[in-house]
């Protein structure tokens, strides 16, 4: 386990000022890359958050404890995971996320490790409109295998299910909006839109009986 992340940006300004020069080198596309799935391994193995996280009620409401921020680094602060909950790598590395016990997503991690733009940010999911847009996307051909996951539907409150059936039936009423737009204008690809709409009905079929 790992403090904090290592901050980058102050790591590169120390580097240039003793001369090193390879550092230039360190903004090539893959040089960033492997900065930046470094940074969200080190994110995920550490015990701190981001600062940025709107208002901090709703993440005591959850049981999440802040602590002091941390030293020369204004991006993160130590935090404490409500109990049962834990942190998640992604396929994206610039994102991670907090799970609660039962292997749900709660909160949204951002972390972009590059030197010359670090930033950090999370909010708080609502977790059936998440359910909603995972069971949305589960089947487009253009999502790779690797950024799916399993969905275990008998996990979900029954609220949060809702939720999910609301998402899924505004996607199809925006899906159906968007192909009346490309009908009038001529412009769009209407058969994308209507997979949409399949995708979405087969959805909402799964959560059927939930």
């Amino acid at each position: 386990m790992v403090d904090s992340p290592l901050n980058t940006t102050a790591a590169v300004q120390h580097r240039i000022k003793s001369g090193d020069v390879s550092v230039l080198f360190e903004g090539m596309p893959a040089s960033i890359e492997a900065s930046e799935a470094a940074g969200q391994r080190q994110l995920v193995e550490s015990q701190v958050l981001p600062v940025e996280c709107g208002a901090h009620g709703p993440y005591f409401e959850l049981g999440f404890e802040f602590g002091p921020g941390v030293e020369g680094d204004d991006l993160f602060w130590q935090a404490t995971l409500p109990s049962g909950w834990k942190r998640e790598a992604s396929s994206h590395p610039m994102w991670s996320y907090i799970v609660d016990e039962r292997g749900v997503r709660r909160v949204s991690v951002f972390y972009k490790a590059a030197f010359y733009d670090r930033k950090a940010h999370m909010h708080i999911d609502n977790v059936g409109r998440s359910l909603g847009s995972e069971l949305y996307y589960a089947d487009d051909p253009e999502i790779s295998e690797r950024e799916k996951r399993p969905i275990d539907l008998a996990v979900y409150t029954p609220e949060e299910i809702e939720d999910a059936r609301t998402y899924l039936r505004n996607q199809i009423k925006s899906d159906h909006e968007t192909i009346e737009r490309v009908a009038q204008y001529g412009r769009g690809d209407k058969e994308h839109y209507e997979q949409g709409i399949a995708r979405a009905e087969a959805a909402l079929v799964k959560l059927e009986g939930l």
